[in-house]
């Protein structure tokens, strides 16, 4: 646990999953795997809405990036 103060107050930082380091990183990518996959699930669904909200041109990018 790690505590800092500053003008705006006293703020605690604590990890309660891991420590940083590769695990939560691995961890953090996997979660982003599994939402890029579930969004391009339903994109055949709902085609016009990913369109409108341009999630279709995001969802290409991020799939590149992951």
């Amino acid at each position: 646990m790690a505590h800092a103060e500053d003008g705006g107050g006293l703020h605690f930082e604590m990890s309660y999953l891991f420590p940083e380091g590769a695990a939560l990183d691995a961890c953090r990518k996997t979660t982003a795997q599994c939402g890029v996959c579930a969004l391009a699930m339903y994109r055949p669904l709902f085609r016009e809405r990913y369109d409108i909200l341009d999630i279709t041109g995001l969802l290409d990018h991020l799939k590149r990036d992951l």
